[in-house]
């Protein structure tokens, strides 16, 4: 799959999605905080990190963090908006340039939905992980999401080459790296975070 987010155009834009949808980034972020339960002091490394929504709002909870992306022009926007407070680096999430057990969270917030190969992504971040691996993608099972998908087939849109999961899918995915591994998941978008497989929005918590 290609790079779609190497685009200047989309970069600038990817803050003001949030900015526009703060009802659904607040019901992501309840979910995301649920399941993970960072401390401060704690590193976390955010795979695909795009402009840097969520780098901010994880440094602002006091974590030591590092953000990575492909796209050029999203680590451009990352580091106009948070400036010289995070090291922020153009890095492929299929080859992270950082030793085994670097940090105590990773994150991936819709990054497996844009890559060519969500396996190796996601071998890349359970090495680097020493404690626990957050997963945020989108729901193929959800009406949100599917009114993206048949949106996209109409114009022009980051959504049509991007591949949603199930909840069982993403849970499949990691026991086939490594099967005893601890999974929890949540879903959340348009209610509360719960044990709901129809929410837009799922959260897998790998320890």
């Amino acid at each position: 799959m290609d790079n779609l987010f190497d685009n200047e155009k989309i970069a600038r834009n990817y803050n003001r999605w949030y900015i526009e949808n703060l009802k659904i980034d607040e019901l992501e972020k309840r979910l995301i905080l649920k399941l993970i339960k960072p401390n401060s002091g704690e590193t976390l490394l955010d795979i695909g990190c795009g402009a840097g929504w969520h780098l901010h709002w994880f440094k602002n909870l006091g974590l030591e963090v590092k953000g990575i992306d492909i796209s050029p022009y999203m680590v451009e926007e990352a580091r106009e908006f948070l400036g010289d407070k995070v090291d922020i680096r153009v890095m492929s999430a299929e080859n992270l340039e950082f030793a085994d057990n670097s940090f105590d969270i990773v994150t991936l917030i819709t990054v497996l939905e844009f890559v060519e190969d969500p396996l190796k992504v996601l071998r890349e971040a359970l090495r680097v992980s020493k404690n626990r691996v957050f997963l945020g993608v989108l729901n193929k099972y959800s009406w949100l999401n599917l009114r993206r998908k048949v949106f996209s087939l109409f114009k022009e849109s980051v959504y049509k080459k991007a591949k949603f999961y199930t909840v069982r899918e993403l849970v499949n995915l990691v026991k086939s790296i490594y099967k005893d591994l601890n999974i929890y998941w949540q879903t959340a978008i348009p209610n509360q975070p719960s044990k709901n497989y129809w929410g837009a929005f799922i959260g897998v918590l790998i320890t």
